[in-house]
């Protein structure tokens, strides 16, 4: 019996009988099983009346018409005149996954079949991670398959090569993306909310002599170094406006399949580049997430992308981990977030190993305090409130040091949004650690971070007197619910006792947001004022507007005029 995709395969289950009950006398003589659902199967005996093999039945007429349709589906795509759901659903179960993908797209926006096709060809799936649908994890795979392959060279047509030393880019004439690019961008544009990419194919170009000889030296004799150009990939300006419900976009520029050719040079990318990529973000309004990640993003690069997201209404992540900002990065981003601190925001910043130290640090940590405002003259601007939004900061493996530690001190001191600091592997000793402690354990800590605060100080050489000091900053500041102090010299006892202290915060702060928190629980008297205007108690009864469906649904007059007095 075929069962449809729509009743789940665990259904069955549920009504099958266990061992134990099929070993019970009524059930070894029974021969209707409804549960069966192998029962329209033909079980025969072959010649020698040893071997028996299932066959299945011939199908009715209904399921070879499909099956038929399903054949021809390429130059006849019937699909919404099939009288019923069934026949529908059916049909979706057989149709064949070589179809055209310009032709599926448009024709078949149904899970089942895009479950089916991304099962065939890929291994691993998680549709949790694409919004829980099978048809936008195709679409982003897809795309980013086909857009990690891509040659730029052959897919975008570009200016003339002779012109581009002489003219300027400001001048140039704009590029375009080929028509089979902007086709099947336009048929993803309304399914693509994320964009992930692994790699980009770069666009090699010749090397540069630096130098011109002159008119009476021999061109043997004068032998001009050779820079090595500029390595540009795919206008992401000209990408990202064909897909404006982007959301998150996560990139890589480099290379993971390599060949033969391979150079140094295709794990870098160009200044340009970094310019397009901020003007396709600024363009992107809905866009929430950006990560850059494992790749050569320094001051420059990271200033021409930060310029794009600055306008970004509705940026809340920035990811750009292991790559080469340096503190002359970090002061750029310290810049933008200067610029944001009003009407910002970002509530995650990852930075991680990207070797910032204390003065980075610095420009970081003022950016999150000092604002900087486009229009001094503007007193309401000047005297408005900062956002103060973060409420994640990754630094681990930059190395800090104890002066970068005193930063972060301030921070915790004057950022009451902050619930995530990961300070690990930063190079911090004891000096460092004392200052940290010195903070958590005064009183001002506790105020400000009431929801709880987590920090990571792992893998620092603190030594086991900065261990005990943390021992009395994880009694006495309840509002932290996470303390990693992991290889950092304490005391085997230090360590215990800091994890004790920190599992009671933990559980009395879970209790206090409870607490402050009676809506959320189903509680059985509380007083709140309805619309109406009416003091009523909620409570385990249901409301007054509800009262009537709890009544019988025969009226007691009925009973009156059966039973007559005898009710009574």
């Amino acid at each position: 019996m075929r069962l449809p995709h729509t009743i789940p395969s665990h259904a069955f289950e549920a009504f099958r009988c266990s061992e134990e009950t099929q070993l019970l006398p009524a059930e070894l003589g029974r021969t209707l099983r409804a549960e069966d659902e192998t029962w329209d199967e033909v079980v025969y005996t072959t010649t020698d009346g040893r071997q028996q093999r299932r066959g299945q039945q011939p199908e009715d007429l209904k399921s070879l018409a499909l099956r038929a349709i399903a054949r021809d589906w390429r130059n006849r795509p019937l699909f919404d005149e099939l009288p019923t759901d069934v026949d529908r659903d059916h049909l979706l179960e057989i149709l064949p996954l070589d179809i055209p993908f310009e032709l599926a797209i448009k024709a078949v926006p149904y899970e089942y079949y895009w479950k089916r096709a991304a099962e065939a060809r890929w291994r691993f799936n998680d549709p949790s991670s694409h919004g829980d649908s099978w048809l936008r994890l195709y679409c982003e795979r897809h795309l980013s398959e086909w857009l990690e392959r891509l040659d730029p060279a052959a897919s975008i047509h570009r200016y003339d090569v002779d012109d581009e030393s002489a003219t300027p880019v400001e001048h140039r004439q704009p590029e375009r993306l080929s028509s089979h690019c902007e086709a099947l961008l336009e048929l993803l544009r309304e399914h693509v909310r994320t964009l992930r990419l692994r790699q980009l194919v770069p666009l090699r170009g010749e090397p540069i002599r630096t130098s011109t000889p002159r008119d009476d030296e021999d061109e043997e004799v004068h032998k001009s170094p050779l820079k090595e150009p500029e390595v540009h990939h795919l206008p992401m300006d000209l990408l990202l406006e064909k897909l404006p419900n982007v959301r998150e976009v996560h990139a890589n520029i480099g290379m993971i399949f390599l060949s033969d050719g391979v150079e140094w040079q295709d794990f870098t990318f160009s200044v340009e580049d970094s310019r397009r990529i901020g003007r396709g973000l600024r363009g992107l309004e809905r866009l929430s997430k950006f990560s850059l990640t494992r790749s050569c993003l320094d001051r420059p690069r990271a200033a021409a992308i930060l310029q794009g997201l600055a306008v970004s209404p509705s940026i809340e992540e920035i990811d750009f981990s292991h790559c080469k900002l340096g503190d002359a990065g970090a002061h750029a981003i310290g810049a933008f977030l200067s610029r944001r601190a009003r009407t910002g925001r970002l509530k995650v910043l990852r930075l991680v190993n990207n070797g910032i130290g204390s003065s980075g640090v610095a420009g970081i940590v003022r950016g999150l305090l000092v604002p900087t405002d486009d229009h001094d003259d503007d007193e309401d601007s000047a005297r408005g409130e900062l956002a103060r939004t973060l409420a994640r900061l990754d630094l681990r493996l930059n190395p800090i040091g104890d002066e970068g530690a005193k930063h972060l001190a301030a921070l915790l001191l004057r950022y009451p949004s902050l619930e995530y600091l990961n300070a690990s592997g930063c190079s911090l000793a004891a000096e460092g650690g004392m200052g940290m402690a010195e903070v958590l354990a005064s009183g001002t800590a506790s105020d400000n971070f009431t929801s709880g605060l987590e920090l990571d100080f792992s893998n620092n050489e603190f030594g086991t007197i900065v261990g005990e000091a943390f021992e009395i900053v994880a009694k006495s500041c309840r509002a932290i619910r996470e303390l990693d102090v992991r290889m950092c010299g304490f005391r085997k006892e230090s360590e215990y006792s800091i994890a004790d202290s920190v599992a009671r915060n933990r559980a009395s702060l879970k209790k206090e947001s409870s607490r402050l928190c009676p809506e959320d629980r189903r509680t059985t008297s509380i007083g709140i004022q309805s619309s109406r205007g009416e003091e009523r108690v909620r409570s385990l009864l249901p409301p007054r507007e509800f009262e009537a469906f709890q009544r019988p649904q025969r009226h007691v007059n009925y009973y009156t005029e059966s039973y007559g007095e005898s009710l009574k």
